[in-house]
């Protein structure tokens, strides 16, 4: 889908109408863009850096300006506005406090340095994010467990409202506790966090565009209104700390000065390196996550690949002229669109306004009161807070949720990154814990179910499926490790206590794709209990690194490994075979290349069949050829081939004496699925389509007994492969 770049969504010539929706668009966006770039500024630039506010607005709009001005030329959609954002703000407000709170660094050199550090981290973060789009790794970002990422949003929610108290009712020192500091001083704080609460209930409630600017138009006429009625002039308010500034001149860019770059302390700067991280990260995951946000919201295709490109440059632009980090902003995007503004027209007005602020507003914002950029940050802390933990937490099991809940908690009590450290390794281990109880058993069922691939005479199948229970067969998928190797184990010695213990425990790790030391040790436990039990363990399909694994781990040398699963459970079949026709009592067929055929059915094959004798690599039967006649495999061997993509031959199936070959495809009526070849010299008997045309007219009892025996051997089957089902749960 094409995504249009037309100012406003219209068809011919804008009317005056459309004109003036536009122009109202970029005046609401525009002083919403503003306001927040001064809360951010405000929150970052905050304690013994307050009298560089100036400054710090300054930047902050110039790089709100800038960029602005270019993700629109760079982005998939160009009414997409991009703009600082609330999270990654609180974050370099934690950086910047802490470069403040350094004992020894003078005031003016820790503004350097923060001012470095802001810009800084916005250019790394700049130039990971357009790495992560040239190298198309935009994906790598949704591994990131969900319900970390909403209680970083939470700690985040908490930290913009801890700045907010800290704005409106800073620290002084008049008492020890700074949370009795806060509850003594609540009429500075307690009005705005009121209508930040308000707003962000009614946003999330209504969700209409006006709710923001008609919530800060009311704050402002209260705050006036209440200074009017108890005769409070802007001085004394001045006095009081309630507004911002007093700013010198008119213009914050004229604060901006070449010396106040001097100073710089490096070594709090290079301190800072993980709060870079952090927000470089999510800088990239507020990317993906807002643009793919922005996608359902448009109805409209997003390049993920090309917007993290844009976003990339443009914090690179923001960050050589000191502003802070930013990506999408959805709300100010989608109220331009609302508007009917599609177009780059929405940044164009929000780079105006913020220019208009910063060239001329110094002397206006001097009788803002500061609350009221506080009410706005309590309005993000909460909002995010109520996104979070309300909207997303109760969709969430309660363990997700649980951790949601900690992650802020443990934000004020430990800091920012033991919050985010809590959240990664809480999500990890309710991972393990989950995962382990996954049964990694892909297949777990006994050898009377599950034959290696070679076919048998009608009495060899039904001696397995009587003997066979005695062989344990567990085919693992996936990534064993401690957990799900001990539920294995424990499953397996459980059936020790049986009254007829398995023989043989076959674990087949073909579709295993790693190992950690832990099950290792878990398996080893496994070989002690099958050797003390007299139960002969093989563990197959390993690959080469596996093997090795295995065998440096293995100190009780009862394990067997290195072979193919249908490689050990022919051999385990041989051997179960072998007693059972002793058991029995029978002697024949005993050998592998020979069988003695029962006596109707040798009388049938005599005067219907047609007997050959055959020579190892003789062809029997070709893929995709017509099935018209059926074999019964009297001495030798045979092998089933299929030719894969390449053309190559594959074995899947083998044939003993006494096997009945074709018949399924014969009955089905459908070409040959599979090559049949002699393996060993071999004596077999054909019977066709037309011979058995003939027994049916000339001898229908004899036919019908040729029927039903055959019918005999596919129900067995039948019943073998619903077994198997059910033991896979299928």
């Amino acid at each position: 889908m094409s995504i249009g770049v037309n100012a406003v969504e219209t068809a011919g010539k804008p009317s005056l109408r459309n004109v003036i929706r536009a122009g109202s668009s970029a005046v609401l966006v525009g002083s919403m863009t503003a306001i927040f770039a001064l809360s951010f500024a405000a929150i970052v630039y905050s304690g013994p850096l307050v009298p560089f506010l100036s400054q710090g607005i300054a930047l902050t709009l110039v790089g709100a300006i800038v960029m602005a001005l270019v993700a629109p030329l760079l982005l998939s959609y160009r009414g997409t506005l991009v703009q600082p954002q609330d999270v990654t703000a609180i974050l370099l407000a934690l950086g910047a406090a802490s470069i403040a709170a350094r004992p020894g660094v003078p005031v003016e050199s820790a503004f350097a340095t923060t001012v470095v550090f802001v810009g800084a981290t916005t250019i790394v973060a700049g130039a990971v994010v357009y790495a992560t789009g040239v190298l198309k790794l935009g994906n790598l970002a949704r591994f990131i467990p969900f319900p970390v990422v909403a209680g970083f949003l939470a700690a985040s929610g908490v930290l913009l409202i801890r700045g907010g108290f800290d704005m409106v009712a800073p620290a002084d020192g008049s008492v020890g506790n700074r949370f009795v500091e806060i509850i003594d001083r609540w009429p500075l704080w307690l009005p705005w966090l009121g209508l930040g609460a308000a707003t962000a209930v009614a946003m999330h409630r209504s969700g209409q565009w006006f709710v923001i600017p008609l919530a800060l138009a009311l704050g402002l006429g209260g705050f006036y209104a209440f200074a009017w009625r108890w005769n409070i002039d802007q001085a004394a308010m001045r006095d009081l700390g309630l507004l911002l500034g007093p700013f010198e001149g008119t213009s914050f860019f004229a604060a901006l000065n070449p010396g106040m770059m001097r100073g710089v302390d490096w070594t709090s700067l290079i301190v800072q390196a993980p709060v870079t991280g952090v927000i470089v990260g999510i800088t990239l995951l507020g990317t993906l996550l807002n643009a793919s946000g922005l996608e359902i919201a448009i109805d409209g295709d997003i390049d993920f690949e090309r917007d993290l490109k844009g976003v990339g440059i443009s914090n690179i632009a923001a960050g050589l002229a000191g502003g802070m980090v930013g990506y999408h902003t959805l709300g100010e995007t989608l109220l331009a669109r609302r508007f009917g503004v599609v177009g780059i027209f929405t940044s164009v007005g929000a780079a105006a306004a913020a220019a208009m602020v910063m060239f001329f507003g110094a002397e206006l914002l001097s009788s803002v009161p500061i609350g009221l950029l506080a009410a706005v940050i309590f309005y993000l802390g909460i909002d995010l807070m109520l996104t979070s933990i309300w909207d997303q937490g109760r969709r969430m099991p309660p363990i997700d949720l649980l951790i949601v809940i900690l992650t802020p908690l443990i934000a004020l009590a430990l800091g920012f990154m033991a919050a985010v450290a809590f959240g990664v390794v809480m999500a990890a281990l309710v991972f393990i814990f989950t995962y382990s109880t996954i049964d990694l058993a892909r297949l777990a069922t006994t050898g009377a179910n599950f034959h290696a691939r070679v076919e048998r005479s009608p009495d060899d199948q039904a001696r397995l499926a009587k003997v066979g229970a005695c062989v344990q067969i567990h085919q693992l998928e996936g990534y064993v490790f401690f957990g799900s190797a001990s539920k294995l184990v424990e499953r397996l010695q459980s059936q020790f206590g049986q009254e007829q213990k398995p023989r043989f425990a076959i674990i087949d790790f073909k579709r295993v794709v790693g190992v950690d030391v832990s099950a290792w040790a878990a398996v080893e436990r496994l070989a002690r209990g099958c050797r003390q039990q007299g139960t002969h363990l093989s563990l197959t399909g390993l690959s080469e690194r596996l093997g090795a694994e295995f065998g440096r781990f293995d100190r009780t040398g009862s394990m067997a490994f290195g072979r193919e699963l249908d490689d050990v459970l022919a051999d385990i079949e041989e051997e179960l075979l072998a007693e059972a026709r002793l058991a029995t009592g029978v002697v024949e067929g005993i050998s592998a290349d020979a069988f003695t055929l029962p006596a109707e059915l040798a009388a049938l094959l005599k005067k219907y069949g047609y007997w050959m004798n055959l020579a190892a690599g003789d062809k029997l039967m070709a893929q995709g050829a017509r099935s018209d006649h059926l074999v019964f495999l009297i001495s030798g061997r045979c092998r089933a081939s299929i030719e894969d993509r390449q053309g190559q031959p594959r074995v899947v199936s083998r044939f003993l004496p006494g096997a009945i070959l074709g018949e399924i495809a014969y009955y089905a009526g459908v070409p040959r699925t599979a090559s049949i070849i002699a393996e060993t010299a071999a004596i077999a008997v054909r019977i066709d389509a037309e011979t058995l045309s003939r027994m049916e007219r000339d001898d229908p009892a004899v036919a019908a007994s040729f029927h039903r025996m055959l019918a005999v051997v596919l129900a067995r089957r039948l019943m073998t492969t619903s077994r198997l089902l059910n033991d896979a749960e299928l």
